[in-house]
């Protein structure tokens, strides 16, 4: 089986990588990808590998902000489908999506995870839905906004991208991510990414074990 793992740093997959690098995984080729943060960087670097490689499953995996403070930091989510969140207008009575538009214009505004891969550990993680967004919202007025829009969602920069990318290959994917935050006022004091780092990296090795 030929496996991607991709992920917006280096940070969020050095401890599997260094791992895998000692521990050679026997009948599988397993490749990590690091494509920088955001929905550009994201989809040019995923859609080179891609043009030049195929795989069997690809997998996306990175932190993210929870909009419901109901869900535990370091938590692990599978995002099952995923939107662009900030794409639209802004004026004086607020922000105005597109996404009317772009669906009279035949334009997809939202993508599906394209997978049914099964695995005891992906079996056990929640189901949640991504919003994508170009910067990490932390105002009064957009953290307002995404949880009247969007309450039960989990923010990161490159979701979206990534599902619009491997839909259009046909490569199954799935995209993990570990909730470091909550969709608040920014504050950094607040955040956990070093646990949500820790447990996304425990899945991934597991994960790959049981392949």
């Amino acid at each position: 089986m030929k496996i991607l793992i991709v992920s917006a740093t280096e940070k969020e997959i050095a401890e599997s990588r260094f791992f895998f690098l000692e521990n050679k995984m026997q009948n599988h080729d397993l490749q990590f990808l690091v494509t920088g943060m955001g929905q550009l960087h994201s989809a040019f670097y995923l859609m080179r590998k891609l043009q030049n490689e195929t795989f069997d499953l690809v997998m996306q995996v990175g932190l993210c902000g929870s909009v419901s403070q109901s869900v535990e930091l370091g938590s692990l989510i599978n995002i099952v489908n995923d939107q662009i969140i900030d794409l639209g207008a802004s004026s004086n009575d607020g922000f105005i999506p597109f996404n009317d538009f772009m669906i009279e214009n035949k334009q997809i505004v939202s993508w599906n995870s394209c997978s049914d891969f099964q695995n005891s550990f992906l079996s056990q993680l929640p189901k949640g839905e991504g919003i994508t967004a170009n910067v990490c919202h932390g105002d009064s007025y957009w953290v307002d906004y995404i949880q009247k829009q969007h309450p039960r969602a989990f923010e990161s920069m490159e979701g979206a991208s990534f599902f619009m990318v491997t839909s259009g290959f046909s490569v199954p994917a799935l995209q993990i991510r570990a909730v470091s935050n909550y969709v608040e006022h920014r504050n950094t004091s607040r955040w956990k990414k070093d646990l949500a780092i820790q447990n996304l990296n425990r899945f991934i090795i597991d994960f790959c074990h049981e392949l």
